[in-house]
């Protein structure tokens, strides 16, 4: 039976490989370059959709505004079929993880002169433009070592895996970040970082910056000095208390993580002014019952995620989010978690240009108090133009716009009162429906579906 099992698996890859050399012969340098981007990562590793796309954005790969989203990797034609793709229960991709067939392709086609993954010691650096080096393999405590990575003046990319030492983030405090004058993308992800060496504000082509899961209370002021910096991640730095006042300095932000910096204590002066800000995931510290000035100011904003430390329930009494609805124009998701206070969204409903015509994708997760979209006694009902994806997972929402656009919908521990009271016909395609009280009587929920 294992030699059978061999034998299906020998076949299985020779069609696959047979199907990829079709698509590979339409491989463009640019195509050649993704597929080498994979190399940098270990074979069986999975990668978040969104990130990838972020990473690829600042390797110029793509223009900034010509794909984004998790959903897009099927924009990417052959290259598409290289990938094994992790899809959530509504068919969007969230991971992925190049065929272990493409990865060996992949590795042996990349110049060791251009991507290298953990440099012998002997290994001339100097025109390197991507690296990966994984701190077990790799003793970056040896000033010889460090040397030898300075040399490369021409490094794009470069990504610190975790190792098993006891402090790597330690070590990685000693480096100097000044000999990368040309990098783009800095992974320093989990590392155990206390201080972020101020010679990060030397890196002027930094476009992507990931500190997410490190241990530092603060960032140096120099890194207001990254003006090119598109992403700055910051998720789940749980120590992390201020950023620096002269955030506002960083004109080109577009996507900014803060979500699980659960000890922030508040944001700088003027953040109004990062009128470049696109994606905002924070956590939520703010002490009024709405959403502050700065970010009401944010108008392309496109994607907002906020959140609330379960633990700390009486940390923020955000009681509405909007004073009106024609305020975040161009809003396009938004997710809301454990707003424990929030009742509804905005206190009144504007009849003009609003957020409900670029909604189009919604998550609410345990809002307890949020029944109506707007202060009660509002009588007029706009439409959602665009959205077509509503979560509600414990949340008691019953009275919000219409939706005539909705192709998917996940009740939770929530009321069927939205279906009953919708009175319009909705395209919709899935609809999950779990421990809802009244989901005993269905009379009235499939009348417009």
């Amino acid at each position: 039976s294992k030699v059978l099992e061999k034998l299906e698996s020998v076949e299985q890859d020779a069609k696959y490989l047979n199907k990829m050399v079709v698509a590979m012969g339409q491989y463009s340098k640019k195509d050649w370059d993704i597929v080498a981007y994979f190399s940098l990562f270990p074979q069986c590793g999975e990668l978040d959709a969104e990130r990838l796309i972020d990473l690829w954005k600042a390797e110029r790969f793509f223009d900034s505004s010509s794909i984004g989203g998790p959903g897009c990797l099927s924009q990417l034609g052959g290259i598409s079929m290289a990938l094994d793709e992790k899809k959530d229960d509504f068919g969007q991709v969230r991971s992925c993880k190049m065929h272990r067939l493409m990865h060996d392709i992949a590795k042996s086609k990349v110049s060791n002169e251009e991507n290298i993954t953990n440099p012998n010691r002997d290994q001339v650096l100097s025109k390197v433009q991507r690296a990966s080096i994984d701190l077990s393999k790799i003793d970056l405590s040896k000033s010889r070592v460090r040397d030898q990575l300075y040399q490369a003046k021409q490094l794009k990319s470069i990504f610190f895996n975790k190792s098993e030492q006891e402090k790597p983030g330690k070590i990685l405090e000693k480096i100097i970040f000044k000999n990368w004058k040309e990098l783009r993308v800095l992974d320093l992800r989990n590392l155990g970082i206390e201080d972020v060496p101020s010679s990060i504000g030397y890196l002027k082509e930094l476009e992507y910056l990931d500190l997410s899961g490190n241990k530092m209370k603060k960032l140096p002021s120099s890194i207001t000095k990254l003006s090119k910096l598109h992403t700055l991640k910051l998720f789940c730095c749980s120590h992390l208390k201020e950023l620096p006042k002269d955030f506002k300095n960083l004109g080109k932000l577009k996507h900014l993580d803060m979500e699980q910096c659960d000890v922030l204590t508040g944001m700088p002066c003027k953040m109004g002014e990062l009128s470049s800000l696109q994606k905002l995931s924070t956590f939520v510290g703010f002490p009024g019952s709405r959403l502050p000035d700065w970010l009401i100011s944010l108008e392309n904003l496109v994607k907002l995620s906020l959140h609330q430390d379960i633990q700390n329930p009486h940390g923020c009494k955000l009681e509405y989010l909007l004073e009106q609805d024609n305020q975040l124009p161009k809003l396009k998701i938004l997710k809301l978690e454990n707003l424990v206070h929030l009742e509804y969204i905005t206190q009144n409903c504007f009849n003009g240009e609003n957020f409900c015509k670029s909604l189009e994708e919604m998550t609410i997760i345990n809002c307890p108090k949020l029944n109506s979209w707007w202060k009660p006694g509002t009588e007029a009902r706009p439409s959602f133009e665009k959205i077509s994806k509503l979560h509600l997972h414990r949340c008691p929402l019953h009275t919000m716009p219409l939706y005539p656009r909705l192709e998917e919908m996940v009740l939770h521990s929530c009321t069927l009162k939205l279906l009953r009271q919708n009175t319009m016909s909705i395209p919709l395609t899935d609809l999950h429906i779990q421990d809802c009280d009244d989901l005993q009587n269905l009379s009235g929920v499939f009348q417009h579906l």
